[in-house]
């Protein structure tokens, strides 16, 4: 085993799996659980670090085997084998062979609450991801009510609950349920707030779908000032021409215009026009010196014509010509009479 982990410190992963193998290999001939079981956890590691998920599911499936053997096939440590192995699974595309390890965990999970709340919470929140992906909404709206409902029982708020938290209540503004979606919301933001500050960027999606979902139940009091949170933090964690600023603008001219506050819309209008103006005449600029650094002359000019175009329909401003000062000891020009 040490000769393994010392070519895995020289990242020779050839080398250590080669070693693991003939180790795992032994073990079997002398039926030494524990040595294969060890051997075996080494090469889940390995596979998993090269991106070989379908020999990842193969070790897994041998670890799980071997570990139920050593310590009963009811504990948390299978689960947690489950559980990976469906991660591998979920890798390859394998949703139904996913779904099925995971229910497998929570059921195992669920027969020890309510010492294991956490980890049921987890792999319901796994499940729901997994029937997102695999398109089924309403059964992955169940597993994350589940998931939501463990986390109840922790009577704890932290981050690990916003993945099912906000997850689900996507699912209801997606289906235009904000009254469902806005608790949800909510509890997630205060969630962000105290873990990680009152100006952290880590705020941007919570005030985003809040907003989001007070604009669309005609809540306008409530959503302007979290548009406008929203808007400085913006400001200050990615600079006053980020392009998610002008996204964030978008979405307020919309809010404005909704309500015929018009004057407000045109003037965040324009503002967002010249963040996405000046980076698309930026590119240009930088397409016509690729062009005339390769002699395509014709096409520098395109460039360069289309980047004044953008800069005047953004109304951004021209450059400055500076008129550069006359040469020393210059003489005056005669006068003509």
């Amino acid at each position: 085993m040490k000769k393994g982990r010392d070519a895995l410190l020289r990242k020779d992963a050839t080398g250590a799996r080669d070693v693991f193998e003939g180790v795992r290999n032994a073990a079997l001939i002398r039926r030494d659980d524990e040595a294969g079981f060890a051997a075996v956890q080494m090469l889940v590691l390995i596979s998993r670090s090269s991106g070989d998920w379908a020999k990842t599911e193969d070790w897994l499936s041998e670890a799980l085997d071997l570990s139920g053997r050593l310590r009963g096939y009811d504990g948390m440590e299978v689960a947690d084998f489950l559980t990976d192995i469906a991660g591998a699974r979920r890798a390859l595309g394998k949703f139904d062979g996913a779904i099925a390890a995971l229910q497998q965990a929570l059921g195992m999970a669920m027969k020890k609450v309510p010492g294991e709340w956490v980890r049921a919470a987890r792999i319901s929140t796994t499940l729901g991801l997994v029937h997102l992906e695999n398109k089924d909404a309403e059964k992955a709206k169940e597993y994350l009510l589940t998931a939501v409902n463990a986390w109840d029982q922790t009577l704890r708020e932290e981050p690990d609950l916003l993945p099912a938290l906000e997850t689900l209540a996507g699912i209801y503004r997606n289906d235009s349920e904000y009254n469902n979606a806005e608790p949800l919301y909510l509890r997630s933001f205060r969630i962000r707030e105290a873990a990680f500050g009152p100006e952290s960027a880590e705020l941007i999606p919570g005030l985003d779908n809040r907003a989001y979902v007070y604009f669309g139940m005609l809540r306008f009091a409530d959503a302007e000032p979290l548009y406008l949170r929203l808007l400085k933090i913006w400001e200050t964690t990615g600079g006053p021409e980020h392009p998610m600023l002008a996204l964030t603008l978008d979405k307020m001219v919309e809010f404005y215009a909704a309500q015929k506050r018009f004057a407000e819309a045109e003037t965040l209008a324009a503002r967002a026009a010249a963040i996405r103006g000046k980076s698309f005449m930026e590119s240009l600029r930088l397409q016509a010196r690729i062009a005339a650094q390769q002699e395509k002359g014709d096409a520098a000019v395109d460039f360069a014509s289309k980047a004044v175009q953008v800069r005047d329909i953004a109304g951004l401003p021209r450059p400055e010509q500076k008129i550069p000062p006359p040469p020393k000891n210059a003489k005056p020009r005669p006068r003509v009479q």
